[in-house]
């Protein structure tokens, strides 16, 4: 996650983030990272899997500067004349955000077997993040040197510069590399996982993130000593850059699943103070974004659909932007809503389903009522008092004959009888057996079975019910923009609609269509 943040005074910006709201950018689907220009703040540099592209918020316009197979990070120097360097599977690429070509400069050390995960520059030297660990090129020089550390084949995931030193982050431990000694120090472990040079330790970073321990790191700069850690086990915090941590005062729910971390300074705390208390702190989760404010934490996904969140910048106009597999989602931090406002124009859309009826919808269509369950426990208890039944049935049939001949004799003469008539025989049996096992009066074997449906089945059902709130709140939004002629900046009218007909299409595919015939129905039956 690349951190830029641009300071400013934000002493009340943030006090109405409850009813802030998120707009999307059309056009860019699956983006990674984001960069903010350091000469020009009103470009911004996104990462996607498919390459760079451009965005112009003067202009209103995304362009695409960079085609790549499969993007993992981009960088940009914070110079005068800054350079952009993107990491993918095909190589490490930079140029000069003034010019158009670019060169390769990192094409890998192990071949297909590595993949890239990682860029930054640190006083004029790159350092590449791979599979097979850490690569350094000096300024000036062409030849590419690994970096010594604890274990130096460990992959390395995300790289960070922060005060003139870069941090390191691997899947279970997190490093800091000294500017001037090149020393390496190993600040926080956790888990247990030692890596080979045989191209098994590579990772799907974006697909895969819950196999690493450890999830993002975010720094502050107002307070350069403090750094906050996102880990499998719950958040951390230091001090004093990282030789002691502290677990976060208030841990939040979805701690365990942060994919990135992001901090926003307040001035209203003295200089030199550093305390949690002074610092807005934005976490990405698969399951939206969360902010921690006054001691608490919140909530802030709305009208964003999009689950898994990867990074986060600022931008010079208070604007958060957020990159998420779904695509760019801006949220304006100062945007409020009263809740007078909101009842009034809730009242144009009485005819629609509630929340609740299109969660029954979804419920309904994917088959998977919480009833479902609760029957097949009640049956699998009755099973145990019917027997199991056998039938049997056996039956043969038998044929015999003889063609002898015999005869008696008397005065009379001699008399011969036969041959014997033949006959057939047909045989049937049949039995019935019934048995109980009323072992399963107490315990049914099929208990198990029905343990492991019910989860698989609460786990869909949360996921249809999650997935159906966002996409009903961010379109119910987006026709209260449309009825009070509010637009997003660089939006107009008509894109304001089809992104509504494409959240009620979305809505129909989980309800089975039902959503729409329940809407048209009511709306021709209103007064």
């Amino acid at each position: 996650m690349r951190l830029m943040i641009i300071m400013f005074g934000i002493s009340t910006l943030l006090g109405s983030l409850s009813n802030a709201t998120w707009q999307k950018l059309p056009g860019v689907l699956e983006v990674r990272r984001l960069a903010v220009d350091p000469v020009e703040p009103s470009l911004i540099y996104i990462g996607a899997k498919e390459g760079v592209f451009v965005l112009d918020k003067n202009k209103g316009r995304v362009s695409q500067v960079f085609q790549a197979d499969e993007l993992t990070d981009v960088f940009v120097t914070q110079t005068d004349d800054p350079e952009i360097y993107v990491a993918s599977d095909d190589g490490v690429y930079t140029r000069y955000l003034e010019r158009s070509d670019w060169s390769r400069i990192y094409r890998g050390a192990a071949g297909d077997q590595e993949r890239i995960y990682a860029v930054a520059v640190l006083k004029d030297d790159v350092y590449v993040g791979t599979s097979k660990g850490l690569f350094r090129q000096q300024f000036g020089q062409s030849n590419w040197v690994r970096v010594k550390k604890d274990n130096a084949l460990e992959p390395i995931v995300q790289l960070e510069v922060h005060d003139e030193q870069l941090y390191i982050v691997s899947p279970y431990h997190f490093y800091r590399l000294e500017s001037q000694t090149q020393m390496v120090s190993r600040l926080f472990s956790i888990g247990f996982a030692e890596s080979s040079d045989d191209g098994q330790n590579s990772i799907d970073m974006f697909g895969e993130l819950d196999k690493r321990s450890i999830r993002a790191a975010a720094f502050s700069n107002r307070f350069k000593n403090f750094i906050l850690l996102a880990t499998e086990r719950g958040v951390y915090f230091s001090l004093n850059q990282g030789d002691d941590w502290k677990p976060f005062p208030q841990q939040f729910f979805m701690s365990d699943e942060s994919s990135a971390m992001f901090i926003v300074d307040n001035d209203v705390c003295e200089k030199d103070a550093i305390s949690i208390q002074c610092m807005r702190i934005f976490a990405g989760t698969s399951k939206g974004v969360f902010i921690y404010d006054q001691g608490q934490w919140h909530a802030v996904y709305k009208g964003m659909e999009a689950a898994e969140v990867y990074d986060f910048v600022l931008s010079e106009d208070h604007k958060l932007i957020v990159a998420t597999h779904a695509g760019v989602f801006v949220m304006q931090l100062d945007q409020a809503q009263t809740a007078d406002e909101r009842s009034v124009m809730t009242k144009n859309f009485d005819h629609e389903p509630s929340v609740q009826e299109v969660h029954a919808m979804a419920i309904a269509y994917a088959d998977v009522h919480p009833e479902k369950i609760e029957n097949w426990k009640r049956l699998a208890n009755k099973r145990a008092w019917f027997p199991d039944f056998d039938l049997g049935l056996d039956g043969g049939r038998s044929r015999s004959s003889s063609d002898s001949l015999w005869g008696t004799s008397s005065s009379g003469g001699t008399h011969y009888q036969g041959p014997d008539d033949k006959s057939n025989g047909h045989d049937l049996g049949w039995d019935v057996s019934l048995s109980w096992d009323f072992a399963d009066v107490i315990w049914s074997t099929d208990q198990t079975t029905i343990d492991s449906r019910a989860k698989l089945m609460v786990e869909l059902r949360e996921d249809i019910l999650d997935q159906i709130t966002r996409l009903y709140f961010e379109r119910r939004r987006l026709q209260m923009n449309v009825a009070n002629n509010t637009f997003f900046p660089d939006q107009n009218p008509l894109e304001q609609g089809l992104r509504i007909e494409e959240l009620t299409a979305l809505i129909d595919a989980l309800t089975g269509g039902e959503f729409s015939v329940t809407c048209h129905s009511r709306d021709i039956g209103k007064p």
